[in-house]
């Protein structure tokens, strides 16, 4: 009987850029999805909110992006299937973790589409613009309340010590990318040389940084 022969690691490599190329289509599948609804919902609120009748114009864009987010949103679900598949069966706590994560961008999705719903423009999400306290408060809410018990839920519950290990290195990146980017945008600015830090700027690369590296060392 022949020995069965060890991957090695030029065999694995192909395998971890196929993971990590297909964790890569889900976030930007669901994030092109949750863009072209707040894209959507913008352009009907800004039209209808003008009382302009409907036209052809209108209807091609909101065609246009309800196809990008179908499409989007297709990427997402067959990256996830693939990924799944070649992960095998999940276990119980694989499974909570995946409700976990949809359940919070199901919420992220909410809150970009009231963000939008209340802005001058599809990209009002994106933006300082102004907000009414009825919307700014249970948006407030939600990610002060209800975002701390789903992420205390998830480390009790749901992820494994290989996948806490990821996370960790991640906000670990994640908190010198804060430590040392915001204090250099803060002196340049003082400077005349850069505009005022933008806080939710900040906030976005902080998070994207984060989830880059958590993704990476997780399926790698």
């Amino acid at each position: 009987m022949m020995a069965m022969k060890a991957p090695t690691m030029d065999d694995q490599a192909p395998a971890m850029g196929s993971r990590i190329g297909r964790v890569a289509l889900i976030a930007a599948g669901s994030l092109g999805a949750v863009f072209g609804i707040g894209v959507i919902t913008g352009l009907l609120s800004a039209h209808f909110g003008r009382g302009e009748s409907v036209e052809f114009r209108l209807v091609a864009l909101v065609a246009g992006a309800a196809l990008f987010a179908i499409g989007s949103a297709w990427i997402a679900y067959r990256a996830t299937r693939a990924l799944t598949r070649a992960a095998g069966a999940p276990t119980a706590r694989e499974r909570r973790n995946r409700i976990v994560l949809i359940a919070c961008g199901a919420l992220g999705g909410i809150i970009a589409m009231l963000l939008t719903l209340a802005g001058p423009s599809p990209l009002s999400a994106l933006s300082n613009d102004p907000l009414p306290p009825a919307i700014a408060v249970p948006l407030a809410l939600i990610v002060a309340v209800l975002m701390p018990v789903l992420c205390l839920y998830w480390h009790r519950r749901a992820v494994d010590e290989q996948e806490e290990a990821a996370y960790k290195l991640g906000a670990l990146f994640g908190i010198y990318t804060y430590f040392i980017g915001a204090p250099t945008w803060w002196l340049l600015w003082r400077g005349g040389l850069a505009p005022a830090p933008d806080g939710i700027v900040i906030y976005f690369t902080i998070i994207t940084v984060t989830g880059a590296i958590w993704l990476w060392a997780k399926y790698r």
